[in-house]
């Protein structure tokens, strides 16, 4: 009979800590990139929100970009932190959120204004040049045997 309460008591504080860790886990912030998706940023500025957990005092968050404080941009806006990253470089730069407890980090990814962004390097122009630079080479137009 002993035996059977022990299991009782063991079950019902492993069912306890799942749950309490389960709380935990799912207590981080969650960053959203609003203005496009965070990979594919363009002109060195993005529109952020921060999701913080409920009951989170906002007034002790720490926003950093590239290591370097940004909370000045965040603040909220009907019911929303949210906040305009800019002075993105180009390339990977990394944005943290940080509160005692919790924590969360995106990539931004940020392209030149004048891409590409997708499609790769830009091809030269399709015009071909003689060796003097001066004309566009012409192509003569087929002529029609009749």
């Amino acid at each position: 009979m002993k035996m059977h309460g022990y299991r009782f008591v063991r079950g019902a504080w492993t069912i306890v800590a799942g749950l309490f860790f389960a709380v935990s886990a799912s207590a981080a912030p969650e960053i959203l990139v609003l203005s496009n998706r965070a990979d594919l940023i363009s002109g060195g500025d993005a529109l952020v929100e921060i999701k913080w957990p409920t009951g989170t005092d906002t007034t002790t968050a720490q926003v950093a970009l590239n290591g370097v404080s940004v909370e000045s941009s965040f603040g909220l806006r009907d019911g929303r932190y949210m906040g305009l990253v800019t002075n993105l470089k180009n390339g990977d730069n990394l944005l943290t959120a940080q509160v005692p407890g919790a924590a969360a980090q995106i990539t931004i990814t940020n392209h030149p204004i004048t891409g590409p962004i997708i499609s790769g390097r830009r091809s030269p122009s399709p015009t071909t040049r003689s060796p003097d630079r001066s004309f566009p080479d012409r192509i003569s137009p087929p002529t029609s045997a009749a």
